[in-house]
């Protein structure tokens, strides 16, 4: 025993390095380990990038000096890429001044037109307007004058271009005839926009002027710039995609979750329901609530509920079937494990077992799934706005992107860039995302974790 005992007692420094060494080791987690293979998967790497690229861009889009994406300019045929000089106003709104030249009753109506032009002072950016050229006895001239919208007028105050003023009233000088102001109507340069966006394109006013970019890829029929298309309408396919993946989230997992873990006749009754729901024809009862939706759109807006909201969620509510027949056979073969129940015999409710316990353990699966889930949803909404029933201008999405490359193929003369550009943008993002689905099922399958280690070994 004596001997024993002292084979047993080592010295200080004999135990040393192997407790150092213990101490350098450290555990590596199964999230962890997914990431480490995701990023050695270049194809699904690069992808990820791509689309970070994308929403970035999408997010920031107020605060890039492009051209609005709703301006209009009817006098000019499609225009091909860097074809076409869209001058430093494209951007931001516009007021539209309406005059009218006739014989004059006493010359003192003058002094109208010059106090009727300084009320605008707050609203217009001092840079010289755009007048539309008209003979003086035309009986009315129409100015377009351009304004920051939604900008603070005691922060910005500058006065219009004086030499315009001038020469509007001296036009009047000889007490002839009068210029009179009808009308002063605005015309947005963008449609209504969140605090959020409205204080980037103040952030972008601030730091581009008046500065935008040139048409690097062409324009439309309308003359609306196809890059600032782009770059808006990807705002509007990704909302809507995210909005039906966190529907489909959701309840999907909810009540999938629920279904497995219950089991028995309630399990079975909610699966038939499941199936009942999916012998539906969705595309149909879709475009059935939206017609009855756009009949009764004034009927929400008065209760505060949007028309794109409530397509939003109509979209969503249809992506949930399938994430829950996914989380349900996945909870099945969790809730018999040793974990759910040491957490039923330490009194844990069946909403903590759910949230707590099952629904991390499929997060996996789900995550994998809802990558595959948002380019169906895009690809959904591009059909309904290619029908006419999805997003509606002046908002602009890649269904109506899609829409107007449609009718810019002509027998005699196609449009190519019409066409090209918006398919490149949503079918590389469509590809991004399916390649990035693949990658992540491959980095969190445990069964392909497995197989590495001993691959490495």
């Amino acid at each position: 025993m004596a001997r024993q005992r002292e084979a047993w007692n080592l010295g200080g420094n004999e135990y040393a390095s192997p407790l150092a060494e213990s101490r350098k080791f450290k555990g590596e987690s199964l999230w962890h380990d997914a990431w480490r293979r995701l990023r050695s998967n270049r194809a699904a790497f690069a992808s990820l990038l791509f689309l970070g690229l994308v929403v970035g861009t999408a997010l920031i889009a107020p605060l890039l000096p492009l051209p609005s994406p709703m301006a209009l300019n009817l006098q000019i045929e499609p225009q091909p890429p860097c074809g076409s000089r869209l001058g430093n106003h494209g951007w931001e709104h516009r007021i539209t001044l309406l005059f009218s030249y006739e014989k004059a009753e006493r010359p003192a109506d003058v002094a109208t037109l010059r106090e009727s032009l300084s009320t605008l002072v707050a609203r217009t950016s001092g840079v010289r307007p755009r007048a539309l050229p008209a003979p003086l006895d035309a009986g009315e001239i129409v100015l377009v004058l351009p304004y920051r919208a939604k900008l603070d007028p005691r922060q910005h105050r500058t006065p219009i271009d004086v030499s315009l003023q001038n020469a509007l009233v001296k036009s009047d000088a000889s007490g002839q005839h009068n210029v009179r102001l009808i009308s002063a109507t605005p015309s947005p340069g963008y449609w209504p926009l969140n605090f959020l966006d409205e204080a980037l394109l103040r952030l972008r006013y601030r730091v581009f002027g008046f500065w935008q970019t040139e048409s690097y890829l062409g324009t439309d029929s309308k003359g609306r710039d196809l890059l600032s298309r782009i770059v808006w309408g990807s705002r509007i396919s990704l909302q809507v995609a995210l909005a039906a993946t966190l529907c489909s989230l959701l309840v999907g997992v909810t009540y999938g979750a629920l279904s497995g873990y219950l089991g028995g006749r309630i399990d079975n009754l909610m699966m038939r329901l499941v199936d009942v729901l999916y012998s539906i024809p969705f595309i149909f009862v879709v475009i059935f609530l939206i017609t009855i939706l756009k009949e009764y759109r004034k009927d929400l807006e008065a209760f505060g509920i949007e028309y794109i909201t409530v397509f939003y969620l109509v979209i969503g509510l249809i992506y949930w079937l399938t994430m829950a027949r996914v989380v349900r056979g996945q909870v099945l073969s969790l809730r018999h494990q040793e974990f759910i129940d040491a957490a039923r015999v330490m009194g844990a409710s069946t909403t903590r077992i759910l949230f707590v316990h099952l629904v991390p353990n499929v997060l996996s699966v789900v995550i994998v799934y809802l990558t595959l889930t948002i380019p169906a949803v895009m690809l959904f909404e591009a059909f309904l706005s290619f029908l006419g029933l999805g997003v509606e201008p002046p908002r602009v999405s890649w269904g109506l992107l899609a829409l107007d490359s449609a009718e810019a193929i002509f027998p005699i003369k196609t449009f190519w860039w019409l066409v090209v550009w918006p398919a490149a943008a949503m079918g590389s993002t469509l590809l991004a995302l399916n390649v990035l689905g693949d990658g992540l099922r491959d980095a969190l399958d445990p069964k392909l974790r497995g197989s590495q280690l001993r691959a490495r070994e």
